[in-house]
């Protein structure tokens, strides 16, 4: 922990990326190194794909809120790589959630999540912690690629589908995944969904009926990459409906809360390869639930 805060300014970030108190819990363990995040999309501001440096995530570690009043999101954590350290020897461990050492946690840290009013984490900061591509957009496709974050074979799919998707929008046919004409948003009877529980995605068709003419259901948007998961089975993991907006901070209750899937993360292919891996919402109109009894 203080070589970490060795490396934090007066406002407890570094590069503008703040070191959040939800990570404290973290310092000493050994992690694998999940992604190497060189790009972000700014979701609060300008809603382009922006450059990150010496970034990564690490397996499995997702905020959980508890500093930040309970946000439900469960953003990946981002570290720097001046808070990493290869492991040549097994690491001292946490076994009970508390941090490692007895380092006082400074100010900067520990208060620095609500300030005026608003929320801040490293999610409302993305903008200050990152830059415009400029001339190394070539860097927004090819670098993930170099990185491992994917391999060959899943790249080149990915390319290749949005070269088809490119064509097919310049003529005005159907890109792929395609998602039937939308509905007059129509809710099928379910079931409130809770933590465990066994459901499966309903078809494709199904959920375009649950969708306006925006392909939206009551403000959540039906994204092109949920297709692929129409049809198979998960564990529900949470149901959402508390969240810090990234834009202004405040926090967000939502008016019909979302679920979130066990494992089901946005991959990022359809967005520049974006390595974020957010937790993908779901309606509870698109899921129903598995038959225990079959």
């Amino acid at each position: 922990m203080p070589e970490i805060l060795a490396t934090l300014d007066d406002r407890g970030a570094l590069d503008g990326m703040p070191f959040q108190p939800e990570m404290i819990r973290f310092c000493g363990q050994r992690v694998r190194v999940f992604r190497c995040l060189d790009k972000i999309y700014d979701y609060g501001r300008t809603r382009n794909m922006r450059r990150l440096s010496g970034c990564v995530l690490l397996s499995t570690l997702r905020c959980d809120g508890n500093a930040h009043a309970g946000c439900q999101a469960a953003c990946y954590l981002v570290w720097k790589a001046e808070w990493l350290r290869h492991s040549t020897q097994r690491s001292v461990t946490s076994v009970d959630g508390k941090p490692v050492d007895s380092t006082p946690i400074p100010p900067m840290v520990a208060e620095g999540t609500f300030q005026n009013g608003v929320h801040r984490c490293q999610f409302t900061e993305l903008h200050s912690s990152s830059q415009e591509f400029g001339a190394q957009r070539w860097r927004k496709d090819l670098v993930p690629l170099l990185a491992g974050n994917y391999s060959l074979s899943a790249w080149l799919v990915a390319m290749l589908t949005r070269c088809f998707n490119d064509v097919q929008r310049r003529r005005g046919g159907l890109s792929f995944p395609t998602i039937p004409g939308v509905g007059a948003h129509l809710s099928p009877d379910t079931p409130r969904l809770s933590p465990g529980d066994r459901v499966v995605v309903r078809s494709v068709e199904e959920v375009a009926q649950t969708l306006n003419r925006s392909g939206k259901n009551r403000g959540l948007w039906f994204d092109p990459e949920m297709v692929k998961h129409c049809g198979r089975e998960y564990l529900v993991d949470s149901r959402i409906e508390r969240i810090i907006d990234d834009a202004t901070g405040q926090m967000r209750l939502m008016k019909s809360p979302c679920i979130t899937l066990r494992g089901v993360d946005a991959s990022g292919e359809g967005l520049s390869f974006n390595a974020q891996h957010d937790p993908i919402f779901w309606r509870e109109s698109w899921l129903k639930l598995v038959d225990d009894s079959r």
